[in-house]
């Protein structure tokens, strides 16, 4: 009975076995176990309900607390213990990675064993290659089960005292000797490393192996297999500073590229090492001030022998020049078109045969000056004496840069061309005689205020300066400005189309077929790409068979691809498809052969039912509703289909059973749709009977499935009277014109 009771306030019956400084509680465990009794410790842990696992390191610790031992050999327990907590562990109060102290390596120095039998807390550390105290590579234990947490058992006494290992002679330069040091259990060598000391320990293992394992092997796309030199290496190029480590990645780079590969960019010349931002199986936000600080190196040392990433120079942090234009653009915070104006105008020129547009540092800091110049969009209103509106219509005739920032809803304006126009307002004779104000001017002219404004400024009127007024509030117009005429009334001009035939296409045809936008039209026009006829015509129309043979060798590939219109770039890239006419077009255009070998997708369809299907819905929408422009050809499996005043749209799917027709009704798409949908919702309702109506979160969408004449017809009846109620005509009255 007394023996229970003793058993159960303490593990063992005997305890003349003792804790070495080093040795954690699942190796003290062991060696108490053999040396009570002939049996496994997992078997005595079993009887004794104690855990078997590193989880329970803690409860097993408590355990060997019990018994009457000295409490400096409890404490050196609980140091040398990986003990968990907040999901990583702890050695000597230092937090390490589950992954950096896997408990079943059973590493060991064989010198070491004979100097004092016990398993080291530190062998289980993964970098820990080599015992720095007798310069030997740890072995392997042969017979240890895989995932056994328990140590091997080496003997019950030590040669001498193990505590003395700490002042034994040992390899200082040692990666291993630094680990020791970082623990506590060897004296710093008073040598400062200023990229490894502020880094935690499991950082510092991390990347001193995978940065030695690139220094050691050639460059390859898939990381190498890891070896016990990778941390020593590793080690040495990290323990100096920044200029070390890039000297050492660009003697790298030198070794493993040639002056072609150097030139294909920084993720081309690093191989896989280009990854390093997603770290220790991480691909997040890289937080380690360790490994932005590699990839720093990495930057430098690429700008210095090659050519960077623009997506590194992002992670980098630092500017490496020249930067890209899209890339200042970010760092001022202005959008695309924005950071174009403000190149422009600050003088920066580029290459045009260039693949990037570069900034260097003294042009961007001239761009930066630039904004500085800007004012608010209240401020330039109150400064000019005019709506803001008005301010609007001023800049989109070039009287006044504006830029627009991307965190701002509201664009900002050159407070430069302020001052200007409010000098030249200043230096105008005062007003005497009979003057009118530009409101009264707007009224007789039939026009609106800014309008006024633009002509003033264009020279069309002669002006004078109120005395006591400022700006355009004191600008006088002569008495003498006519009254336009009164227009006269009649019929609206006939809905439809009036130019497409079999040898001419309109260009809003060839839009809708191509999915492309205006402006990259009439740039492929404008550029010599798509022929035209010859006719003496305000918009000359294009020639079909041209276009017809350029629409089956191009294709607009963002209807295809399910990627974000900021992501279609990279996503192009990815798929190695150039994009082009890329300096003169919005869209992004590749050519159809290659785009759909490289997706597996068919862009044009083929199938004779549905091409002799959209044959009659053509026919159908010429019929009911002549505004919308349907191609005479079916030319992707997607259309977005205009009228040709581009008032009004609907989108036509191809299905293997027909067309699936859709209209969107919401604040994200046509305001005018929308304002003329929650005016009367009912009517737009009944106009659209034929078509499923379901609710969004913004706003709401009407579709059908076409496969028949009579489904064409009721589409295009409904589609032809929503186009009616959208084609708004003023009346021939003399008013004033809103701004």
């Amino acid at each position: 009975m007394n023996s229970f009771l003793f058993r159960a306030a303490r593990p063992f019956s005997k305890w003349r076995v003792r804790p070495f400084p080093g040795e954690g509680a699942f190796s003290y465990f062991h060696r108490l176990v053999r040396d009570q009794e002939d049996c496994q410790p997992t078997s005595y842990a079993n009887a004794l309900g104690l855990p078997r696992s590193k989880i329970g390191a803690g409860e097993l610790l408590q355990a060997l607390w019990k018994l009457p031992i000295k409490e400096e050999q409890k404490q050196s327990l609980a140091r040398w213990t990986p003990l968990p907590v907040d999901g990583h562990f702890t050695v000597n109060g230092i937090p390490l990675h589950h992954r950096i102290i896997p408990l079943c390596r059973h590493r060991y120095c064989q010198d070491c064993i004979a100097e004092a039998p016990f398993h080291r807390t530190w062998w289980d550390i993964v970098g820990y290659e080599i015992c720095p105290f007798h310069r030997a590579p740890l072995l392997s234990w042969p017979s240890t089960t895989v995932g056994e947490v328990w140590p091997p058992f080496y003997g019950y006494e030590a040669g001498r005292p193990v505590h003395e290992q700490s002042e034994q002679d040992n390899d200082r330069e040692s990666f291993e000797a630094y680990l020791l040091s970082r623990l506590g259990f060897l004296a710093a060598n008073g040598r400062s490393m200023p990229l490894l000391d502020d880094n935690s320990l499991d950082d510092v293992i991390w990347y001193a192996g995978t940065f030695g394992r690139l220094l050691r092997n050639r460059r390859t796309r898939q990381r190498p297999a890891t070896d016990q030199k990778d941390y020593q290496v590793g080690f040495e190029a990290l323990r100096n500073d920044r200029h070390h480590v890039v000297t050492s990645l660009t003697t790298w780079l030198i070794e493993n590229n040639s002056q072609e590969d150097l030139r294909k960019g920084s993720a081309h010349a690093l191989g896989w090492s280009s990854a390093f931002a997603q770290t220790k199986g991480r691909t997040g936000e890289l937080t380690s001030p360790l490994g932005r600080e590699i990839i720093l190196a990495q930057t430098l040392s690429c700008a210095q022998v090659g050519s960077v990433g623009f997506s590194r120079l992002g992670r980098s942090e630092m500017k490496v020049w020249p930067i890209s234009l899209k890339r200042a653009g970010l760092i001022l915070g202005v959008t695309e078109r924005s950071v174009e104006i403000i190149a422009e105008n600050t003088g920066v020129m580029f290459n045009s045969n260039a693949k990037h547009k570069l900034v260097g540092e003294a042009e961007f800091y001239a761009m930066s000056r630039f904004t500085e110049r800007m004012v608010g969009p209240d401020d330039a209103a109150r400064k000019l004496k005019c709506s803001k509106v008005q301010l609007d219509r001023l800049a989109w005739h070039g009287f006044i840069r504006r830029i627009r920032y991307t965190r701002s809803a509201h664009p900002s304006y050159l407070d430069d061309d302020l001052d200007r126009i409010l000098a030249r307002i200043e230096k105008l004779p005062e007003s005497v005689g009979d003057v009118i104000t530009i409101d009264e001017a707007a009224r007789r002219r039939n026009t609106s205020d800014s309008a006024i404004m633009v002509a003033f400024l264009n020279g069309k009127y002669d002006g004078f300066r109120e005395p006591g007024s400022s700006a355009f509030g004191g600008l006088r117009l002569p008495a003498s400005i006519e009254s336009a005429r009164k227009k006269r009334g009649g019929r609206p001009a006939r809905p439809g189309r009036k130019h497409s035939t079999d040898t001419l296409m309109p260009r809003s045809e060839f839009k809708v077929m191509a999915n492309l936008l205006p402006g990259s039209v009439a740039a492929l026009v404008r550029h010599g790409h798509l022929p035209v006829t010859d006719e003496d015509m305000r918009v000359p129309l294009l020639l079909r068979e041209a276009a017809m043979s350029f629409h089956a060798r191009y294709v607009n590939p963002s209807p295809y691809l399910q990627v974000a219109i900021s992501q279609l770039r990279r996503r192009l890239n990815e798929l190695d498809l150039p994009v082009l006419f890329g300096d003169i077009c919005d869209n992004l255009i590749v050519e159809r052969s290659r785009f759909e070998a490289a997706t597996g997708l068919v862009t044009l369809p083929t199938d004779p039912l549905i091409l002799a299907l959209w044959q009659d819905l053509r026919v159908s929408f010429e019929r009911h509703a002549p505004s919308f422009m349907v191609p005479r050809r079916l030319g992707a499996m997607k259309h977005v289909v205009w009228t040709t005043a581009i008032k009004a749209s609907f989108t036509v799917f191809v299905r293997e059973e027909g067309f699936h027709i859709e209209k969107k009704f919401g604040p994200k798409h046509s305001l005018r749709d929308w304002s003329a949908y929650i005016t009367d919702p009912d009517r737009i309702r009944t106009m659209l009977a034929g078509f499923r109506w379901s609710q969004e979160t913004e706003g709401c969408t009407a579709s059908m499935t076409a496969s028949s004449q009579d489904d064409f017809d009721r589409a295009a009846i409904g589609l032809g009277q929503l186009c009616d109620l959208l084609r708004v005509k003023q009346p021939p009255i003399r008013r004033k014109k809103r701004d």
